[in-house]
């Protein structure tokens, strides 16, 4: 509904799946495994839900310390991978891409039962103890399990629906790296990420399909989920100066110096 194409491949991948034709205002159901309904090859079915990469990504993610909200933060621990060797952690069976009806409840079942879990409070140097091999390797696993099932599910989504315009949400989706693989990948001509992806868009959706099919007409492309009231840039000097904080005038070249030397800055 709020991507710039008439035609698409609507796909959302997080704990459930969706695969659905996009034309116009209408979205026509292809395969779909979630808490209250299923269907497959465009008819309704009486599959029970299964438990997706999203499940598993975000129980990883609860094992390394951190909420299951900050699942962009195993995504960044993976990227220390090239410091340390390879290592698998969990065992992934070898035909778990037979279906498209991933299902990891057993997996997330096994580490919970078999590996540890990391906890920051007891460590001497708190979050920085992530940054050896058995965390790292245990991100860097699921980071890549994540990439290969998105890739998979993605090219099986356009066979079935035949438009390379992907419409592409779920909390999956909000993965920035696993993204441009699909664009590198050429699966898709034409990608649209739906900002609010994760759990918080489902009001915004079912808001929309309410909209449309009541016969709504009008389209907007959604850019952004910033939908607060933007700050006046004339304020900011005396705001900042209220509140006792030194500033000065930067440029991204230098913003980009200062990170990748490890600072933290605050930029307006």
């Amino acid at each position: 509904y709020l991507s710039p194409f008439d035609e698409a491949t609507a796909h959302v991948i997080d704990g459930g799946y969706g695969v659905f034709r996009g034309e116009g205002n209408t979205l026509s159901p292809i395969d779909v495994n979630g808490y209250f309904d299923s269907w497959e090859d465009g008819k309704e079915s009486d599959m029970r839900n299964h438990s997706g990469i999203g499940v598993l990504y975000e129980y990883v993610t609860t094992q390394l310390g951190f909420s299951g909200f900050d699942a962009g933060k195993t995504m960044a621990l993976a990227s220390f991978a090239d410091q340390f060797p390879p290592e698998d952690h969990f065992p992934v069976p070898e035909d778990h891409q037979s279906s498209i009806w991933l299902e990891y409840r057993p997996l997330v079942n096994w580490i919970r039962d078999n590996l540890p879990k990391f906890d920051a409070s007891i460590e001497e140097k708190g979050a920085e103890a992530l940054l050896v091999p058995f965390w790292v390797n245990l991100a860097r696993q699921a980071q890549e399990l994540l990439e290969k099932d998105v890739l998979f599910l993605t090219e099986k989504a356009i066979e079935k629906v035949g438009s390379r315009n992907l419409a592409y949400s779920g909390g999956v989706a909000l993965s920035c790296i696993t993204n441009r693989k699909i664009f590198d990948a050429g699966l898709a001509d034409n990608i649209f990420v739906q900002p609010s992806s994760s759990d918080e868009g489902i009001p915004l959706g079912c808001a929309l399909m309410g909209y449309y099919e009541e016969g709504g007409q009008n389209r907007t492309v959604m850019e952004n989920s910033y939908l607060g009231r933007s700050g006046d840039p004339s304020t900011i000097p005396s705001v900042i100066e209220e509140n006792g904080f030194e500033y000065r005038e930067t440029t991204p070249t230098e913003v980009a110096k200062l990170i990748a030397e490890g600072n933290i800055i605050g930029r307006i």
